[in-house]
């Protein structure tokens, strides 16, 4: 279990947003492409269990500065952390 100090994590790393209807703190990570636009990630949020809200794969919708993306899956690493992949709507 990650026992570290989550606030003081996400407050030098984390970034505000909104999952469902209610405010999250994640680590966003944007989407890439290489050169020739073959290898790709699409974006992300890692997120501490115990500071996300409840969330439905497929269906919840995450906020981040007015773009909506849709979670699609949901990775937990089994230690507290989770990354949430998400698609642009």
């Amino acid at each position: 279990m990650f026992t570290e100090n989550r606030a003081a994590f996400l407050a030098d790393f984390g970034e505000d947003v909104t999952i469902g209807p209610a405010p999250a703190r994640v680590i966003f990570y944007d989407a890439y492409v290489d050169a020739l636009g073959v290898a790709t990630t699409g974006p992300a949020a890692l997120g501490f269990d115990l500071d996300l809200p409840a969330y439905t794969v497929n269906t919840t919708t995450l906020v981040r500065n007015v773009v909506n993306y849709r979670i699609i899956d949901a990775q937990p690493d089994g230690t507290g952390v989770t990354l949430l992949r998400l698609e642009k709507q």
